[in-house]
């Protein structure tokens, strides 16, 4: 019996989903759903509490990987974060690797989940999930660059609260449309040669390295 409430379950899940895909959480309709996944709505309220709880299962493989990622900064101790810094500074191909080749993957791993995210999440608990990821990059990228301006690479040069934020927006934005032109991956990672390039040498020249 539990095989089957499973199987139901994964089958909801994934009826959802198309129906976000198509028609946005907003106007998508929980007795479409049901119909779709061939139940009624009760069995649907067996397993979620409402359509916000299936929008967040569906997403969650990317709130975890963002909730990861910015931990990793929040944990790491100044002198991790300068070693990092140092050896960023000095290597393009480490850059490009860590950097935007890391969103590359993300991007392709989870389409369909960032697509709902950034595209389909108006009216839902998610809905400013953009917002949301830009602060918390903007309050990682003033603890990188706290200890960027601190380090040998960069002879105490600062960098402005503005310049940090608009540079989160930047790769944000640039994944939105990754998404939005449906890129492959390999047309990402050649964008990825372009645009980590681009600001490594922009980098060099701000900090006058």
């Amino acid at each position: 019996m539990k095989l089957k409430s499973d199987q139901k379950r994964k089958l909801v899940l994934k009826v959802a989903k198309e129906e976000f895909l198509m028609h946005g959480f907003k106007d998508s309709s929980l007795r479409v759903i049901a119909k779709k996944a061939n139940c009624t709505t009760g069995t649907i309220y067996i397993y979620f509490k409402n359509k916000d709880e299936i929008f967040r299962e569906l997403v969650n493989p990317v709130i975890v990987w963002f909730e990861n990622r910015f931990k990793i900064v929040k944990n790491a101790t100044n002198k991790e974060i300068k070693e990092g810094l140092g050896s960023l500074a000095i290597n393009y191909e480490l850059w490009k690797e860590k950097g935007f080749l890391l969103f590359v993957d993300l991007t392709d791993k989870f389409r369909d989940e960032l697509k709902l995210l950034f595209f389909k999440s108006s009216g839902s608990e998610m809905q400013n999930f953009k917002e949301k990821l830009i602060e918390d990059a903007m309050q990682r990228g003033l603890k990188i660059f706290y200890n960027m301006e601190r380090s040998e690479y960069f002879a105490g040069k600062k960098i402005s609260e503005f310049f940090i934020r608009n540079f989160a927006i930047f790769h944000i934005s640039l994944m939105q449309e990754m998404i939005k032109q449906n890129k492959s991956k390999e047309e990402m990672i050649k964008m990825g040669d372009e645009f980590s390039m681009y600001t490594y040498n922009g980098w060099k020249a701000l900090v006058k390295m």
